[in-house]
């Protein structure tokens, strides 16, 4: 009922400002006709000035009280359309054949006027029409010489085809102008409705991400473990479909103390609510890996973890089967013995040691089902203090920029890393995500990022 009562108020609104234009042209034009009508009819101009006084002044009062009479947009037009017309069919049927003819134009040209300029539903037209008909019949029968056929043949056929397609020519107009409103006060519906829903969906995201954030690791937690670390976590949505884990276990193992720092960085399939759904299943298979099961093997975490994906999801290899996971890098530090385990599903590590950065890359199969499958690798390396280790997703090499708007790649992520090694670990993390702005530049993020660096 509210879209209605909105559609015809805006309606009646164009309406009204086409009426107002109606009835201004109507009194000067009527005024205008005088001179005009003393040159062709000298001996009956000064009633018919009377007449076109009085609908002027009749028109403008309409016109100027229209709120005070609670004139609406079709009563404010009917003033000077029904008094013209009815003058006109007086002036019609009171002068000779000639000026007959003549003053047939003067009448089409008013029903032309009120077919361009009137805008109401078709009965108020037939009324106007009518009303017409009837009064021109009635001053033909009252005042007129001419025959029927001189009536008819000499302007009344033309005047009546023209004051019927003036009626089509409102009708038309009317029934556009209607369709357009009502169009576009649905389509301004219709974005309201999709920005509540979208309003909707972004809470529900929000509220995701906070869910998700409630699985990562706290700061205090990585403090803990890496006093001298930095987390670039760059999500390309609200929620994200990379995620980082750290876990540190200290233990006592047939009476010899075991203290172990377990990180990892992890990009699942796709980004997003998506990704993030796969997020906290692997965040999910690494708690129950690692932290109960101690298992600290970084290749049988990855087994296990690719093996429990591809039995929950139900992945098969089959064509239009799921075959979603992630890639990831896996990394235990054992700070009692000062080494390294390190294994990847498609994601290397970087090391900087003494000045220098060594890659070890990871295997070339993701966590999830993949058609040549093997047994993940573990690698082990020893550190020294000073170290840095780095892992990260594919978000921050794999972005779009720079001048020719190309992919930022791996030799340049490689180069980054190597100019500021040296740097304070904090102020890596900050010139690492200047240079990803300026490469990024206008352009779209494309993907989440995660990097990690930690120094030893």
């Amino acid at each position: 009922m509210k879209n209605n009562n909105q559609w015809q108020d805006e309606l009646d609104a164009v309406a009204l400002r086409f009426h107002t234009i109606g009835c201004w042209v109507g009194i000067i034009a009527n005024l205008v006709w005088i001179p005009m009508d003393y040159m062709a009819v000298p001996h009956l101009w000064e009633f018919w000035a009377i007449m076109r006084v009085t609908v002027s002044a009749l028109s403008l009062a309409g016109l100027l009280l229209k709120d005070k009479l609670k004139l609406g947009p079709e009563g404010i037009i009917y003033i000077p359309a029904m008094s013209l017309c009815i003058i006109s069919g007086y002036m019609y049927h009171v002068v000779d054949y000639e000026t007959y003819q003549v003053n047939t134009l003067g009448y089409c040209g008013l029903f032309i006027g009120i077919g361009m300029l009137i805008l109401w539903k078709i009965k108020h037209s037939f009324i106007l029409i009518g009303s017409t008909l009837v009064s021109n019949v009635i001053f033909y029968w009252l005042f007129s010489d001419l025959t029927v056929s001189q009536a008819l043949t000499g302007g009344g056929v033309v005047s009546l085809t023209v004051a019927v397609l003036s009626i089509i020519l409102i009708q038309n107009r009317y029934s556009l102008t209607k369709t357009e409103i009502k169009a576009r006060l649905e389509l301004a519906r219709s974005k309201e409705v999709i920005q509540e829903k979208n309003q909707s969906i972004t809470s529900s995201i929000n509220y995701a991400k906070r869910i998700q954030e409630a699985f990562l690791p706290s700061l205090k937690e990585i403090n803990n473990a890496f006093p001298q670390n930095f987390i670039l976590y760059l999500p390309k949505d609200i929620v994200s479909g990379d995620f980082y884990w750290v876990h540190e276990i200290k233990r006592k193992v047939k009476g010899k103390p075991e203290h172990y720092v377990i990180w990892a960085v992890a990009d699942c399939t796709g980004h997003g609510v998506p990704g993030a759904f796969m997020s906290l299943i692997g965040i999910s298979l690494l708690n129950e890996i690692v932290i109960k099961r101690q298992t600290l093997d970084t290749a049988q975490i990855l087994n296990e973890m690719r093996q429990q994906i591809i039995e929950e999801l139900g992945e098969s290899g089959e064509t239009g089967g799921v075959k979603d996971g992630m890639d990831i890098s896996l990394c235990i530090y054992d700070k009692i013995n000062n080494t390294l385990r390190y294994s990847g599903a498609n994601n290397p590590v970087y090391l900087i040691k003494n000045g220098e950065l060594e890659q070890i890359k990871g295997d070339r199969q993701p966590i999830g089902y993949h058609i040549y499958e093997h047994p993940f690798t573990q690698h082990e390396v020893s550190l020294n203090n000073g170290d840095q280790v780095y892992i990260f997703s594919d978000g921050f090499a794999d972005q779009f920029g720079g001048d020719r708007n190309k992919k930022f790649t791996y030799q340049r992520f490689r180069e980054l890393i190597l100019n500021l090694h040296t740097a304070p670990i904090a102020d890596q993390k900050t010139q690492m995500a200047d240079t990803f702005e300026a490469w990024k530049q206008d352009q779209e993020q494309i993907d989440d990022i995660c990097v990690i660096g930690v120094r030893i």
